[in-house]
């Protein structure tokens, strides 16, 4: 049996890493709460940028492709999506990666991107990943492409009812207290910089909860679902409204409440199929 690194082991070996050292508080924080979610086996969220032609990562400052620590296929799979989110104004795309020992993935991971558009009328990629077990028989073959779908609740949900049920993990269906979580990452990357005791920080999140039982992916890489939609989760991460107001509203025929994507208008109730147009 192979060995599987425990979370404890994982984090304390990152706090000695230049990487960590060297961060800042926005981007320990942005790790911590990546680490939190993963051992909690629920979704970790980032979001990613259009800044001069290239897919950017607003946190560590920098363009995302050339991140890839000299993976070939996944440095590849890096740039199809930069060019798809360049080249699109809508759309979801998915990418998933196998387990492996020489990358350091304990186990498979699925990252479900979604192009939106911030209030300022600002192009981002809305991304969420999640962790989970499935055994695939050329799972080298399936690494090396990034799938891509029309802008479609119904696309999201295929997308999950897939892994929930290929899945040998539980797949969390809702974003369980982000702010909570994110709220604890901020105190812990404070201790962190502020030099408190690594082995006294590790205690308190285990006995919190904060740091899970899970095996972590890939150590801070860096938003879905039955129950919640995958525009719900994105609501409780960076807020409710875009350039065209809120994405919450009620249909004016049959009071169903309806939720539209980001950065897109529709024409009709989810519910009744009556004209919520103004």
């Amino acid at each position: 049996m192979s060995y599987v690194e425990s979370p404890v082991e994982t984090f304390k070996k990152f706090t000695l890493t230049p990487g960590w050292q060297n961060a800042s508080h926005e981007e320990l924080a942005h790790d911590f709460f990546s680490i939190s979610n993963e051992t909690n086996l629920g979704w970790d969220q980032y979001v990613y940028e259009e800044r001069n032609g290239r897919l950017f990562d607003p946190v560590r400052k920098r363009t995302v492709a050339g991140t890839a620590n000299g993976d070939v296929v996944e440095e590849d799979t890096v740039r199809q999506l930069e060019e798809w989110f360049l080249t699109h104004d809508a759309g979801v795309a998915v990418w998933i990666s196998p387990r492996s020992k020489i990358r350091f993935y304990p186990e498979e991971k699925l990252a479900l991107h979604r192009i939106a558009y911030k209030m300022d009328g600002q192009k981002v990629l809305l991304c969420t990943s999640h962790q989970f077990k499935a055994h695939f028989k050329n799972p080298e073959e399936i690494r090396r492409f990034v799938f891509t779908e029309d802008d479609k609740e119904e696309s999201v949900f295929e997308i999950i009812d897939w892994l929930k049920k290929v899945s040998e993990k539980k797949v969390e269906t809702e974003a369980k207290n982000p702010d909570k979580r994110k709220a604890e990452a901020e105190f812990y990357a404070h201790q962190y910089i502020s030099g408190a005791s690594i082995d006294q920080i590790i205690y308190h999140m285990t006995q919190t909860g904060f740091l899970g039982q899970n095996p972590v992916g890939c150590g801070g890489s860096t938003l879905s679902t039955s129950s919640l939609s995958y525009t719900e989760t994105l609501i409780r991460s960076i807020g409710n409204e875009d350039q065209y107001g809120s994405l919450e509203f009620s249909c004016p025929k049959c009071g169903a409440t309806n939720i539209r994507p980001f950065g897109r208008l529709i024409s009709n109730c989810k519910h009744c199929g009556g004209d919520v147009r103004c």
